[in-house]
């Protein structure tokens, strides 16, 4: 099978059916869902992680794993996830 790239801020690829991406983020995704489970992790950065109006602070090495319908925003300074 043949990988398909999109590129979404840094990389964002659709490999065997599973979509990841890898994002550097230095301002906000604005609060938003999605009708899929999502698995979040940073590995470099700061900033906060508002998942269903919960504040979680974000730094290098946090997880988190959404679940659909789940309402979450991220802000952030030099934050990859």
């Amino acid at each position: 099978m043949s990988e398909k790239i999109f590129r979404f801020h840094d990389e964002t690829r659709l490999t065997g059916g599973v979509n990841w991406r890898i994002t550097l983020l230095d301002e906000a995704f604005l609060l938003h869902t999605h009708d899929y489970y999502e698995l979040e992790y940073a590995s470099e950065g700061t900033g906060v992680n508002v998942i269903n109006g919960v504040e979680y602070p974000i730094e290098a090495g946090s997880l988190w794993i959404l679940g659909p319908n789940d309402d979450h925003m991220l802000t952030g300074n030099h934050v990859r996830v």
